[in-house]
């Protein structure tokens, strides 16, 4: 899915990612420190995708509603700073 579709989103998927927030967007080449175990997430609150793989060997599960704040949380931190860097 394009991030065209999207102005909130984070996703990883083992190797590469992508974080998505209040017009910043950024490649990702180290996972987001937003959960313990991390090893695929797509968090798009706008096509309602709250999913995550803790593990290979996991299945993919639905965030919870914590988990979703942690990562929003860390969305706005992380645009919040590219912005500092970069006005």
């Amino acid at each position: 899915m394009s991030l065209a579709y999207t102005t909130i989103r984070l996703w990883w998927n083992g190797r590469r990612g992508q974080a998505q927030y209040d017009g910043v967007t950024r490649e990702l080449t180290s996972p987001p420190d937003v959960m313990q175990q991390l090893y695929e997430l797509d968090y798009a609150p706008e096509l309602h995708t709250y999913e995550i793989r803790e593990r290979a060997c996991d299945a993919r599960r639905e965030l919870n509603p914590p988990e979703q704040e942690v990562i929003l949380n860390w969305l706005r931190s992380f645009a919040a700073s590219v912005k500092r860097r970069f006005p």
